[in-house]
């Protein structure tokens, strides 16, 4: 106790606990708690026949949905074609998709939540 880096060791471990795995991913959370959207899960791993193919960043389990958060850092050009292929897998196992960026996370929460909404009334 009283060390430095503790406290934000602490942070960590606790996101690490809720499926928080970058600052985007935190960002989720917060849109997703403030609008006080329940029924989903973070960093959870799909599968189909074949085994483990992605991990969601958020899953509306119930509804099928897939929240991912995609960044121009994480998701470069080179994961171009391995996106492609885990989309069209999401699809095959029965699953939908909505994908968000950093400007709609920060700038359109509102837009985040509503689009996440409108998927789960159908």
């Amino acid at each position: 106790p009283g060390r430095w880096g503790n406290r934000r060791l602490r942070r960590f471990l606790a996101d690490a606990r809720a499926g928080i795995m970058s600052v985007a991913e935190a960002r989720v959370h917060e849109i997703l708690h403030g609008a006080k959207l329940t029924g989903w899960e973070a960093d959870i791993p799909i599968h189909d026949e074949l085994g483990i193919f992605a991990r969601a960043d958020i899953l509306f389990r119930a509804a099928r949905l897939v929240i991912n958060v995609d960044g121009k850092a994480f998701h470069g050009p080179d994961k171009f074609q391995y996106e492609r292929d885990r989309a069209n897998r999401l699809a095959a196992a029965g699953y939908s998709q909505l994908s968000f960026t950093w400007d709609d996370l920060t700038l359109r929460p509102h837009h985040v939540v509503g689009q996440i909404r409108r998927r789960l009334a159908r």
